[in-house]
C-alpha cells in the first residue's frame, strides 16, 4: 500500500501542487464557483470571466490536497481561450482518462488517474471539474454568446 500512495503522490502531482498554475484569488471576476468536499475538507472557489463566447481569464483559491490542487490547477489552465463547447470537450477528455488508461493521454492526466485505485481520492480529482461541468450544462452561456 504504501508503494501505491508512493505513485499516486509522484513528481508531477506534488510539483503542480507546490507550483499551482492560476492560484489567485480574484474577488472581481464574472463567476465563482464553489468546489467542497464535505467528506475531506477540500474547498476551492473557481473564478472564470468571459467575452464571446470564451473564458478569457480562469483562476482558483482555497486549500485542499495534493491531488484536489494539482487536478484544479490543471483544470483553469487549460479553460483560459477555450470556447463554452471547447470546455466541455476538455473536461469530458480529462473525466474519460481518468477512468480509462489512454497511453495518449499527458503525463500529469496519467497520474492523476492513478487515484481510481483509491475510490475515496478519486472526488480529489474530479472535484473542481465537476463544480466547472455543472455550471456550464446550466447556465445560459450557451444561448447567450457568452
Amino acid at each position: 500500500m504504501k508503494d501505491a500512495l508512493k505513485q499516486l503522490y509522484n513528481k508531477l502531482i506534488l510539483d503542480r501542487q507546490k507550483n499551482p498554475v492560476g492560484f489567485e484569488k480574484r474577488e472581481n471576476a464574472q463567476t465563482v464557483l464553489d468546489a467542497y468536499n464535505p467528506v475531506c475538507g477540500d474547498q476551492f472557489k473557481l473564478y472564470l470571466d468571459f467575452a464571446g463566447g470564451r473564458i478569457t481569464n480562469a483562476t482558483y483559491h482555497g486549500y485542499g490536497c495534493a491531488l484536489s490542487k494539482a487536478s484544479t490547477s490543471l483544470l483553469v489552465e487549460g479553460l483560459a481561450g477555450k470556447s463554452v463547447s471547447d470546455c466541455e470537450e476538455f473536461i469530458e477528455y480529462y473525466f474519460r482518462t481518468l477512468d480509462n488508461d489512454d497511453e495518449q493521454a499527458p503525463e500529469i492526466y496519467k497520474a492523476l488517474a492513478l487515484a481510481k485505485k483509491f475510490p475515496g481520492r478519486k472526488k480529489c480529482t474530479t472535484l473542481s471539474w465537476e463544480a466547472v461541468s455543472n455550471f456550464i450544462g446550466t447556465t445560459h452561456l450557451r444561448e447567450n454568446g457568452e
